[in-house]
């Protein structure tokens, strides 16, 4: 059973009634009154939830602290105080409550911390892992925390026994999403008849709207819009299923420009009139090339992962071989800005490349670290290791 409830936000005149004759009580002792005896809180299980519930009028969030109030104006104790070190608080917003043992969701602290029920600072988990919790539950042995991540609601699972991270809700739903597509796909005949592949396009169709996580969805469906489900057999949905979870995966993952970016990106060059627009099958996710340039992106520190969008001009005859093994260090020549595989941050200077012919390439650079992995002069970029650099798409323009 979940055992949980939500702040309830006490009136506005009883706040003000609190804070008037509180504001010069230390915020940081419990507080107690004369003729009232604190009345203790108990130890909860499920029915200690409802016992706790009876006693207490309301449980209000007063700044930086957690009160719990007998009545309108007397509260029994307070529980933190401002702050940022252990035992303080910045903004809570939930509380889940477990024997004797208070979680409070410290949303601008990044973390949980764990008091007991008389006020005392246990534990702190979730700073680094963390972004905005702002909801939690406690279900036999698991933490759920309701995280706020850029705009992105995400659901995360700790251990209540050591507050370990297991993993977040969403990648078990992925996990258990991915297994069962790709034994339908097994399980799908080898024949199917027509009215077989018609139940399968509807499936996938709908299954791209009703899935939990809104993100994925959305991602699935506008990848399905441009690569149509291959339902011919089990062997062709098989093949599609694996690689619109390669492409999904390293669209969350936020490694690689979406497309629809890409496309934009090349309607901000007016000269440039693009009449056809061809992904590089090999630097799919699962590929060779992706592979070796996503190894290379996790092999950097998190804030130096940042990627750019480049152009290189090169004769037609030689865009297949690229597109196939990616950028060979041993033909470099004519090197005037140093060493390395040379990328133009707009057309105008890779045109010149082409030979006269219509064909240009569109590559994702992982830039890293400016002097060791990549130098710039102006609009060009010189690329220090090919495997930094992704030959995504090839161009037709005018």
């Amino acid at each position: 059973m979940i055992r949980h409830f939500n702040k309830i936000s006490i009136q506005q005149n009883e706040v003000v009634k609190f804070q008037e004759e509180q504001i010069r009580q230390t915020r940081a002792e419990i507080q107690k009154y004369e003729n009232e005896t604190p009345i203790p809180i108990p130890s909860l299980n499920t029915e200690g939830l409802d016992s706790l519930i009876e006693q207490l009028d309301n449980l209000g969030s007063i700044q930086d602290t957690v009160v719990p109030y007998r009545n309108e104006t007397k509260p029994i104790r307070k529980i933190g105080k401002p702050g940022n070190e252990k035992g303080e608080l910045y903004w809570p917003t939930r509380l889940a409550l477990d024997g004797d043992k208070i979680y409070i969701a410290d949303v601008n602290n990044n973390r949980i911390q764990i008091f007991s029920t008389e006020g005392n600072f246990i534990h702190e988990f979730g700073k680094g892992q963390l972004y905005s919790p702002y909801g939690i539950a406690l279900h036999n042995e698991w933490v759920f925390i309701l995280d706020r991540v850029l705009n992105a609601n995400a659901i995360f699972k700790f251990s209540i026994t050591n507050y370990k991270l297991i993993r977040s809700v969403k990648e078990e739903l992925g996990q258990s999403t991915s297994n069962f597509l790709h034994k339908m796909g097994v399980y799908y005949p080898d024949e199917p008849s027509q009215p077989q592949q018609e139940d399968m396009l509807s499936f996938l169709h709908t299954f791209s709207y009703v899935f939990p996580c809104e993100e994925c969805a959305e991602y699935f469906r506008d990848w399905m819009s441009t690569h149509p489900p291959v339902t011919t057999s089990s062997l062709t949905l098989s093949l599609w299923l694996c690689r619109a979870h390669n492409v999904v995966n390293a669209r969350l993952a936020a490694i690689l420009t979406d497309r629809k970016e890409v496309e934009k990106w090349l309607k901000t060059f007016p000269n440039l009139i693009v009449t056809d627009i061809k992904e590089n099958p090999h630097a799919h996710p699962g590929g060779a090339l992706f592979n070796l340039f996503k190894e290379k992106y996790e092999s950097l520190a998190k804030n130096n992962r940042k990627t750019a969008l480049a152009f290189h001009g090169i004769p037609e005859v030689n865009i297949n071989s690229i597109c196939q093994n990616g950028y060979d260090a041993s033909l470099r020549c004519k090197q005037a800005h140093g060493p390395g595989e040379y990328f133009s941050t707009t057309p105008d200077c890779s045109l010149s490349y082409c030979r006269g012919r219509e064909k240009m390439m569109v590559n994702e650079l992982l830039l890293g670290t400016p002097g060791q992995h990549h130098t710039q002069s102006g609009s060009i970029i010189v690329m220090k290791d090919p495997a930094h650099d992704l030959p995504r798409f090839v161009i037709t323009f005018q």
